[in-house]
């Protein structure tokens, strides 16, 4: 999608959008980038139309074994919205603009603590189960 940034975001010619895995035909969003075409990306109802035409024209598959249609077209209304965002940056209000950055998530980790009560000891002593390392692990 190209934009002329001084010109308050505004799509210049018409933007490709193009999405996979929603069915086995659909490639282009057509109506969406038509809705988009020469249109300021600072306007809250060109947005709207945008996203409204996105889910109109979007029509998943529905297969056992894959996400559900209205997650799909959740994830394609997201998806746009975020770029969207992207591309306007410091413009929108400081409390939508945090949709535009890829969260970061430092590495987890976990440990247990037990007390034991050494009134009965051994009885309560925290013993690892033989399998655990390994269940944790994958292997």
């Amino acid at each position: 999608m190209q934009v002329d940034a001084n010109n308050a975001h505004t799509v210049v010619g018409t933007p490709v959008i193009v999405f996979g895995c929603i069915n086995t035909t659909f490639v282009h969003a057509s109506a969406t980038e038509a809705a988009l075409a020469g249109k300021s990306l600072e306007d809250e109802a060109v947005i709207q139309a945008a996203l409204s035409a996105l889910a109109s024209e979007v029509v998943p598959d529905s297969r056992p074994y894959d996400a559900s249609p209205e997650y799909k077209v959740a994830l394609a209304q997201n998806m746009l919205y975020k770029t969207i965002l992207g591309i306007v940056g410091n413009v929108a209000g400081s409390d939508i603009t945090s949709g535009a950055t890829i969260l970061e998530r430092p590495l987890s980790s976990g440990q247990q603590v037990y007390d034991q009560n050494t009134e009965f000891w051994p009885l309560g002593k925290p013993v690892p189960k033989l399998e655990a390392h390994i269940q944790c692990s994958g292997e």
